[in-house]
């Protein structure tokens, strides 16, 4: 399934000495293949079933709680794995587990309230993303590489639970004119004559996402958007 990410890379190049610009850019991605899976054990439901890649893990519309949860990476090299722990009701939080190990409790009728995920052994540019369902609430925010998912202290059921691992891609550009090419936070020194116009192009050719697809560029320069192509000239007068 297709999971949205959106990165920035920031530029800031001369005219002739004098004229600053700011080039911001944006890149829309669609991940290749699965990356993360994982089931939860709901109430009066038992588990059901493994899920991936932000599909939703429980059954909010049931209203039955999430008692627990298994979590797996998939297609990575040896080393590469995922914690997490579970905050139970009447129990606080739970040790950390792993690899597909149940945290939580079964067979015990106690609600999940949260959790906390981390990657281990992955390079620091993959990050684990995750939001819950929680009872009374709805959806919360996404969160982040073991910050906390759901509630404490508030006796509210998580209700659902989403994951999503992201390789964080390279936003990289060029800008050529006059015979001149400048990357990301290099300079271009001009000549544009009085009344003239020099277009510099801009080129996000160098740009990458290991793990997924770019499915858009969008431009902006200070602060204004500018082209949704990959390539564009843009006229400096």
């Amino acid at each position: 399934m297709g999971i949205g990410k959106s990165f920035s890379h920031q530029s800031s190049g001369r005219i002739r000495f004098v004229v600053v610009f700011l080039c911001t850019l944006l890149l829309s991605l669609r991940a290749n293949s699965t990356q993360v899976t994982y089931q939860a054990h709901v109430a009066n439901l038992d588990w059901l079933g493994w899920v991936e890649d932000g599909v939703t893990a429980g059954d909010p519309d049931s209203g039955n709680q999430v008692e627990a949860v298994q979590i797996k990476v998939v297609d990575f090299p040896s080393g590469y794995g995922i914690r997490y722990r579970a905050h139970v009701a009447d129990i606080s939080w739970q040790d950390w587990v792993s690899n597909g190990t149940t945290a939580g409790t079964t067979g015990l009728g106690k609600r999940m309230e949260a959790i906390q995920i981390e990657l281990t052994g992955f390079p620091a540019n993959y990050h684990v993303v995750y939001r819950a369902c929680v009872r009374d609430l709805g959806w919360l925010g996404w969160k982040m590489d073991g910050d906390k998912a759901g509630t404490t202290d508030q006796s509210r059921a998580m209700l659902g639970l989403e994951i999503k691992i992201d390789q964080g891609p390279t936003a990289a550009f060029a800008m050529t004119a006059q015979g001149q090419t400048a990357y990301e936070n290099g300079r271009l020194n001009l000549s544009v004559p009085p009344g003239g116009t020099v277009d510099v192009w801009f080129s996000a050719d160098r740009s990458r996402d290991p793990d997924g697809v770019i499915t858009q560029y969008e431009w902006l320069i200070d602060g204004n958007p500018q082209n949704t192509n990959r390539d564009f000239p843009f006229p400096f007068t």
